[in-house]
């Protein structure tokens, strides 16, 4: 075994123990940057994640909630109708709000 390496039983315990609630991550400047195309973007992965309640192989919706601020939730096709579009309505809100302000305006 060399010194990289990781027993089980040191992995099983790094897993076991608590995450903070808060994670600090870098928004990468991604894209072609030859070209001039480029595009800001953050990188979400982790143990972590599982354990915050984000298991592989679910969809997540992002919302932006204001500059700077967004919320991811795990999606659910069990949300019934109306909390849906009450949802929808909010974001919709929410999202010409954060037009106006980014155009200068309010």
């Amino acid at each position: 075994m060399t010194n990289s390496a990781v027993s089980d039983q040191e992995r099983a315990r790094l897993e076991d123990r608590p995450h903070p609630p808060k994670r600090t991550l870098k928004v990468e400047l991604l894209g072609d940057l030859w070209r001039g195309k480029t595009f800001s973007g953050i990188r979400l992965k982790g143990h972590w994640l599982t354990k915050a309640g984000f298991p592989a192989g679910q969809n997540v919706t992002v919302s932006i909630l204001s500059p700077g601020v967004m919320e991811l939730r795990v999606f659910t096709e069990s949300e019934d109708v109306p909390s849906r579009q009450a949802r929808l309505q909010i974001q919709d809100r929410i999202d010409e709000a954060l037009t106006r302000v980014t155009n200068g305006g309010l």
